[in-house]
C-alpha cells in the first residue's frame, strides 16, 4: 500500500515524482488562496452576481424567513451570510482557515467533510452546495 497525502478535502495517493515537501507547499497555497478569496468575495463581480442570482431564485421559491439552512462547502462564508435573511445558517467547510474566516463573519460554522456530514437527516429545510463537486 502506497503513502497518501492530504489535499484539501480528498485523500490521494502520494506522487512518486516531485519533492517530498510538495504536499505541504500545496497546503500553504491553499491558505493563501483562502485569504485571497475572503478578500474578493465581498466586492468581486462573480461572487456578487452569484449571490444575487441565488437570492432571486430563493425569494421566488421559499416560504418564510425562519428556515434551517445548511451551506455545505461554505468557504469563507459570504454566501452563508447572505442566506441569513432566510433563516438560521450552519456553514460547513473542510478547510480550517475557511472555518476561521467564516466564524469571524459571525456565522455558525463547523469543520466537516462534505462526504460525511455529521448532521441528522431532516435537520435542515434547505441545503446549499455551491462550488463543491469539483473539489471532491
Amino acid at each position: 500500500m502506497g503513502k497518501y497525502v492530504r489535499r484539501s478535502a480528498a485523500i490521494e495517493p502520494a506522487s512518486s515524482s516531485g519533492p517530498p515537501f510538495a504536499a505541504a507547499r500545496r497546503s500553504l497555497l491553499d491558505v493563501a488562496e483562502i485569504s485571497r478569496l475572503a478578500a474578493y468575495e465581498d466586492w468581486y463581480w462573480w461572487h456578487r452576481a452569484r449571490r444575487r442570482i441565488i437570492d432571486h431564485l430563493l425569494a421566488r421559491t421559499l416560504q418564510g424567513t425562519n428556515l434551517r439552512i445548511l451551506d455545505v462547502g461554505a468557504g469563507t462564508g459570504a454566501t452563508s451570510k447572505a442566506l441569513e435573511k432566510y433563516g438560521r445558517v450552519l456553514a460547513v467547510d473542510m478547510s480550517p482557515e475557511a472555518v476561521i474566516t467564516a466564524h469571524k463573519r459571525g456565522l455558525d460554522v463547523a469543520r466537516m467533510d462534505a462526504t460525511r456530514l455529521a448532521v441528522p437527516d431532516a435537520t435542515f429545510d434547505l441545503v446549499v452546495v455551491l462550488d463543491v463537486i469539483e473539489h471532491l
